[in-house]
């Protein structure tokens, strides 16, 4: 079955719109100039905008809800490949860490419908979606890659790679749908790739930019356990362009990704019952980040 983009949801105003402010917070502690430990903690504000819809299938309103709170924690190694040492080259950085169900997979939301039998709106109240949930109720592994290579003419290629291996079947939540087959939510495994160019601007010490592509994703299968519960398997590629500015102990990052193609994939439910899924996608993302480092310094 092909993916087909509902443009007419845009322009009739019945589209599903997720606004997600997300502050990924985190610390490091490095034994040595090769290994090091880290905690991270992400937390989430975000609000789902849903259609409310009368007999005729018509848009009269907008439903609104928040879905706010702590993420799941991970905690783990890195470690260089290498030995780090001045004027290195490349270098190659693996990590492995430990992924907590912190974050809570049972907010509930409140949603009108029409109710024909009456002729008039029903309030019900049932979980928070999938996408806007702040945790995903399992026990997972992050693996993390990330790497660079010096080029000539002062430009760096660079490789972050992220896989988190969720092999819990499904955190027990309800979706209130209809198909038995997706009545529970899935814990899904994610991906992301970056890779791409950057270079310091000469007359502006400090200051650097970037240029990469982006791949990030939820796969139809995960790569241990069943995959038998509902999940919207897709990926999105992106144009990755980035600014960074350094200034002591003090480092500043923008990156802007912006969506070239997106799909939404077949499910293992979706193909078992042979229907289609649904599946929202961001045109562009927002990532500012801030990173400060302690203890004594070269």
């Amino acid at each position: 079955m092909e993916a087909v983009e509902q443009h007419e949801r845009e322009l009739e105003h019945s589209e599903v719109v997720n606004t997600i402010g997300l502050l990924d917070t985190g610390m490091s502690y490095a034994f040595n100039d090769r290994v090091s430990f880290q905690v991270g903690l992400p937390l989430q504000a975000a609000t789902r905008s849903s259609p409310v819809r009368d007999a005729d299938r018509e848009t009269r309103d907008r439903d609104v809800y928040a879905a706010n709170g702590p993420g799941d924690m991970t905690m783990g190694f890195r470690a260089w490949v290498l030995e780090p040492v001045a004027d290195q080259a490349a270098n190659l950085e693996v990590g492995l860490s430990a992924k907590l169900p912190t974050g809570p997979t049972n907010l509930r939301a409140s949603r009108r419908s029409w109710d024909a039998a009456t002729g008039a709106y029903k309030v019900t109240e049932n979980f928070a979606d999938q996408s806007v949930m702040p945790g995903d109720g399992g026990f997972g592994a992050l693996v993390q890659l990330s790497g660079y290579w010096d080029l000539p003419l002062g430009v760096t290629s660079y490789l972050d790679g992220a896989y988190l291996l969720n092999p819990m079947d499904n955190s027990g939540i309800v979706t209130g749908r209809s198909d038995a087959s997706e009545r529970f939510m899935s814990i899904t495994d994610q991906y992301l790739l970056r890779s791409g160019l950057g270079a310091g601007v000469a007359w502006v010490p400090g200051l650097g930019v970037s240029l990469g592509g982006r791949w990030d994703g939820v796969p139809v299968r995960d790569l241990v356990g069943t995959s038998d519960h509902f999940r919207r398997p897709g990926y999105t590629i992106s144009l990755d362009p980035g600014v960074s500015y350094a200034w002591g102990r003090h480092v500043v990052t923008l990156n802007v990704p912006w969506a070239l193609y997106r799909t939404r994939l077949v499910s293992v439910t979706n193909a078992r019952d042979n229907k289609k899924g649904d599946a929202a996608f961001a045109d562009y993302m927002v990532s500012l980040g801030y990173t400060v480092t302690f203890g004594p310094q070269d």
